[in-house]
């Protein structure tokens, strides 16, 4: 039995999907193989965008493309964020217990709703609405893990 620690990243759902477009496919390919050289493994964080979409959680005024979850307009259910997140708790918890290391969080620069870092128009730390309750779940269970953004892919988690 191999006893060497596996680790895990946690990236957003559009590091892996459309939000990287042909433009940022040779980040996303470096990316990928730090990862290899690394021996660490990658799991999307579910998207609450297309998680609201899946879900019939929008309202009526809303398009599935301009979708708006930023905190002060919601456009959902109050429990929203805290369903995605204890989910994406309760995986972080079983792949700890399974001697899994999650390496690190990746958010995304200047999201109102996924940013997990240093914003460009901030000097200080800044997380959206999704990281921040991420963040309190995961200080609410003793759980540290480093949370990093990286840039705003054409297209993803923009609200305009």
């Amino acid at each position: 039995m191999n006893h060497k620690k596996k680790k895990i990243l946690l990236v957003p759902n559009c590091f892996l999907t459309k939000g990287f477009n042909s433009s940022y496919r040779d980040e996303m390919e470096e990316s990928l193989k730090v990862l290899l050289d690394f021996e660490t493994g990658i799991m999307p964080m579910p998207c609450p965008h297309l998680f609201a979409i899946m879900n019939n959680e929008i309202g009526d005024n809303c398009q599935s493309n301009s979708i708006n979850l930023e905190e002060k307009s919601l456009t959902v259910s109050p429990d929203f964020y805290t369903r995605i997140v204890n989910h994406l708790l309760d995986k972080i918890i079983k792949f700890r217990q399974l001697n899994f290391e999650i390496t690190g969080i990746i958010g995304i620069k200047d999201s109102p709703v996924c940013e997990a870092g240093y914003s460009h128009s901030s000097t200080a730390f800044s997380y959206g609405y999704y990281m921040k309750m991420l963040r309190k779940k995961l200080h609410e269970q003793s759980i540290k893990i480093p949370m990093v953004n990286i840039n705003n892919p054409a297209g993803c988690c923009n609200n305009n």
